[in-house]
This record gives C-alpha cells, sequence and structure tokens, in this order.
C-alpha cells in the first residue's frame, strides 16, 4: 500500500521484482535503472501514475505492467532492453503511435498493448519481430488507421493477431492469409469495408477467425470444410452486406453452424 520507495533501486542484484496486486500508487522510480541485471519485472494488478521510465536494463526478459493508471508514450528506449520476450502495457492510459524503434526486439514473443488510448498509423515497424507470435492491439479505438497490405509480413512466427475494436477502416489486407503459423485472427468491431478476400477461401491454418461488426460485402469466400472445421469460431455476423453464394454449397452450413450465421 502506497508508493514504492525509491530505496528499493540499491538493490542493485536483484533478478525478479514481483510486486503485482499490491494496491501501490504514486510513479515508478527512476532508481530502477539501477537493477542492472534484472530479469521480470511485474508490477501489474496496481495504481501506478506518470509516465513508463525509459529503461535500460539489457538482461530484462519480462515487463508486466498492465492494469494500472499510467500515461505518456509507450517508450521508445524499450527498444535497449535487447533481451525482453514479454511485454504487457495492456489496460493504461497511453497514448500516441507505437514507436517504430520497437522492431529492434528481436527475440519478443508477446507484445499486449491492448485497452490504452494509442493512435495511428499502423506501424511498419512491427514486420521486424521476427521472433513475435502474439500481438495484441485490441481496444485502442483512437488507432482510426487502415492496414498496409504487407504491414505485418516478416512475421512468420505469429499465432495470435487481435485487432479488434480499434476503428480500423479499409480493407482486409490478402496478405494476412500468408502468415502460415497464425491460428486466431480477431477483427471485430471495426469500420472494415470490401469483400472478404478471397485468399481466405481455403484458410486451413486458422482455428478461429472473427470478423464480425464491420462492414464487409459481398459473397462468404470460405470452402465448405473451412467453415464446418471452425464452426462457433468463425464469426461473420453484424456485416449487413455479405451473402452465401446459392452456387457455393454454404448455404446450409451457414444456416446450422451456430456463431457463425452471416444473415
Amino acid at each position: 500500500l502506497g508508493p514504492i520507495p525509491d530505496e528499493l533501486g540499491n538493490l542493485t542484484s536483484l533478478k525478479i521484482l514481483d510486486l503485482h496486486k499490491n494496491n501501490l500508487n504514486g510513479s515508478i522510480p527512476l532508481s530502477f535503472n539501477r537493477f542492472f541485471g534484472l530479469r521480470s519485472l511485474d508490477l501489474s494488478g496496481n495504481r501506478l501514475t506518470g509516465s513508463i521510465p525509459g529503461f535500460l536494463l539489457p538482461d530484462l526478459k519480462v515487463l508486466d505492467l498492465n492494469h494500472n493508471l499510467l500515461t505518456g508514450r509507450v517508450p521508445s528506449t524499450l527498444s535497449t532492453c535487447g533481451s525482453l520476450i514479454k511485454i504487457d502495457l495492456s489496460r493504461n492510459r497511453l497514448t500516441g503511435p507505437i514507436p517504430d524503434s520497437i522492431n529492434r526486439l528481436n527475440q519478443l514473443v508477446l507484445l499486449d498493448l491492448s485497452y490504452n488510448r494509442l493512435s495511428g498509423p499502423f506501424p511498419a515497424s512491427l514486420q521486424g519481430l521476427n521472433s513475435l507470435q502474439a500481438l495484441v492491439l485490441k481496444g485502442n479505438t483512437k488507432f482510426l488507421a487502415t492496414m498496409p497490405e504487407n504491414a505485418l509480413k516478416g512475421l512468420k512466427n505469429l499465432m495470435i493477431l487481435v485487432l479488434s475494436n480499434m476503428n480500423l477502416q479499409g480493407s482486409i489486407p490478402g496478405s494476412l492469409t500468408r502468415l502460415t503459423s497464425l491460428r486466431v485472427l480477431h477483427l471485430e468491431g471495426n469500420n472494415l469495408t470490401g469483400s472478404i478476400p478471397l485468399e481466405f477461401r481455403d484458410v486451413k491454418h486458422l482455428s478461429e477467425l472473427r470478423l464480425n461488426d464491420n462492414h464487409l460485402t459481398g459473397p462468404v469466400p470460405f470452402e465448405r470444410d473451412t467453415v464446418w472445421r471452425m464452426r462457433r469460431k468463425l464469426r461473420l455476423y453484424n456485416n449487413t452486406g455479405l451473402c452465401v453464394n446459392r452456387n457455393s454449397d454454404l448455404d446450409d452450413v451457414f444456416g446450422s453452424t451456430s456463431g457463425s450465421n452471416v444473415r
């Protein structure tokens, strides 16, 4: 209870610091930069305020600051923490764009910046995160950006992509189907327009796809086997312009697959 004491930074040999859910308030002390060998920092679930310090911690692998009241920008100096494999800054009040320098974190596996107040444009630098397996940006309603066709082309290990409720505009890039490790794709609750790309016709690697609550139009391109395989994990509803081609042999499938009904 209360602020984090600045004197904590005197423990320069500390490897792991876990203070999650301790009802802490105040700012994160700058003295934390004296944790030269720190590998894991978890301050999640508190009431910390102020901006995130410019951490210069080369051995840091885990940074978890989710569920706080932090403001300001995602610090570009995170790129100096080259050992990071997990960054969770979700459910704060962070603003501004995602810094381009983040592409230097070539060991990063999880990046969760969801439920902040981040804005676009969609960062091309993300395609440099070759080790990334999960990217979660949902709930940043001020993003108001389009997804460039090849925005994520370098993410060959990406398994989970969650970009829901971000006010994304424009069309769905067909290049997303070339992320062959991708298993979960959430794009629901945006302002996406146009048709579902034909490249999605037979996406055998996807196990969950949410495109509901957009402004998509045109015929549903999926193969019958794809629809049956995903069942309720394929969500297309509240796209009033979507239709099932009568010659596609899908009408009976959508009529009997709860949660995937386009009508």
